[in-house]
């Protein structure tokens, strides 16, 4: 469902992740590069356990995003990986 004249989480999701996943493929193999995406913490509660290997929905939800929280992540083999959400480690499997 959506709002009137708003976008559904499918429409949202087929942007965002599309979006990380082009920046995924420019950044391989290149520079080391550092990118800040700046945004609401319900978007990315909802969006960056698609993008992110170790963080899930459940994880996502259960953790507090407060104004100005920032997350942490990091290419590894091609893949994103969370380092850090609002303050604390997060585990890799």
């Amino acid at each position: 469902k959506r709002i009137e004249q708003g976008e559904s989480f499918l429409d949202i999701r087929a942007r965002f992740v599309t979006f990380v996943d082009q920046l995924i493929e420019q950044a391989r193999g290149g520079p080391d590069e550092n990118l800040l995406f700046i945004g609401h913490g319900g978007l990315y509660i909802c969006m960056l356990p698609l993008v992110l290997r170790n963080v899930s929905h459940a994880f996502a939800l259960a953790q507090p995003f407060p104004n100005t929280g920032t997350v942490r992540a990091e290419l590894e083999s091609g893949k994103l990986w969370c380092r850090e959400w609002c303050g604390g480690p997060v585990a890799t499997p």
